[in-house]
Formats: C-alpha cells, structure tokens, sequence
C-alpha cells in the first residue's frame, strides 16, 4: 500500500509540473527534439528495432 501511495503522490507531482507554464514548454521542447531523430533513423536507414541485448551489445549495433 506504501508503494502505491508513493506513486501516486510522485504521479501528482509530475502532473502539476507539466501543468505549469515551464513544464509545458519543456514538455513540447522534448516532443519535438528527439522524436526528429528517431524519425530519421527508421525511416532513411531502415532501422526499427535492435536485434541484440544488454547496453554493450545495443552500443555495438547503434555504432556508439
């Protein structure tokens, strides 16, 4: 019961934030930024999902 209860208090927290006038404008600023990037990579270089697990395996395949 503790847990839920953290959560929703932590869930009412993240609420009010984006309900401001700087968490709105962070909020949209986010949407905007990565989800560019992303776009580029599935769509120009056909990539939709990584084929290997675990961080290292990840950084090999995405050339990082």
């Amino acid at each position: 019961m503790a847990k839920r209860y953290r959560y929703m208090r932590l869930r009412k927290q993240a609420q009010e934030k984006l309900r401001s006038e700087e968490g709105y404008a962070l909020f949209v600023r986010r949407m905007i930024d990565p989800e560019s990037v992303f776009g580029q990579i599935k769509n120009n270089r056909g990539f939709r999902r990584f084929l290997l697990r675990g961080l290292p395996q990840v950084r090999l395949e995405g050339g990082h």
